[in-house]
């Protein structure tokens, strides 16, 4: 009797893959919606109208956003949306596929995304590695507004503070999740205060994970992504607007 294959761990992050493209590929949506059918949702924040005694309160949407998400798999990794190359070996990575074989959504896309339904599209690229987008540089001159004269100048990384813990009251009221993608694509979500502690904070962090990469700056993974900068090192999670934020190192 010959030997089983073990090159391919049935409950690796490989099998697992595979599992889900089988799922997609044996899916049939059989169910025709007309246009007149499809309900027209409203996905803001209204007032009540009218005369009350009290304040007006909010009301809340009465339908879900829908958030599309693209997971593209590569050979030798696979990326969420635009984001950067993420290993497939870590262990945030093989609770992220197996939650999707269990057919629910994974816990890390749920924090990005909050209040929202989230169709999770999968594209198969495993024949070929990742190769990063090319991005066109600007070829023109840039010009500070304040001062009206001389070039502007270049995005320069941060010299950011050394790296260490970061003391959290996880009793408190004001306790959230910052998730730190590396620059190497591993990720890594951490508790913090957020009336607390500062951007500088993450800086603090993000250089423990990495103590030999030279100068980097934080970028939150929004649209359009914006970087943290030596003007926001004091202010406060909150205060940024940071609350459960998916935030990249570039170097």
């Amino acid at each position: 009797m010959s030997e089983p294959d073990s090159s391919k761990p049935e409950d690796g992050p490989v099998s697992q893959i595979d599992k889900l493209f089988a799922k997609a590929a044996g899916k049939e949506n059989t169910a025709a919606v007309n246009d007149e059918d499809q309900l027209n949702a409203f996905y803001g924040r209204s007032r009540r109208l009218g005369h009350t005694a009290a304040p007006s309160p909010f009301i809340a949407p009465a339908t879900r956003q829908l958030r599309s998400v693209k997971l593209n798999i590569y050979a030798d990794g696979y990326t969420i949306d635009d984001g950067p190359l993420l290993s497939m070996e870590t262990d945030e990575s093989k609770e992220f596929f197996a939650q999707m074989d269990r057919g629910v959504v994974p816990s890390s896309l749920a924090a990005q995304f909050p209040n929202s339904d989230i169709d999770v599209e999968l594209n198969d690229f495993q024949k070929r590695k990742y190769v990063p987008p090319q991005r066109a540089a600007f070829q023109g001159d840039g010009r500070r507004l304040e001062s009206g004269t001389g070039p502007a100048p270049s995005s320069v990384a941060v010299e950011c503070p050394e790296g260490g813990e970061v003391e959290v009251d996880e009793g408190a009221d004001d306790v959230t999740v910052v998730r730190i993608i590396g620059s190497k694509g591993e990720a890594k979500s951490f508790s913090l205060n957020a009336s607390k502690h500062r951007v500088k904070d993450l800086y603090r962090l993000a250089r423990k994970e990495e103590p030999d990469l030279g100068p980097f700056t934080l970028v939150v993974r929004s649209v359009p992504p914006k970087p943290l900068g030596e003007d926001a090192m004091e202010m406060t999670i909150e205060e940024a607007n940071l609350k459960r934020a998916a935030i990249s190192v570039r170097k």
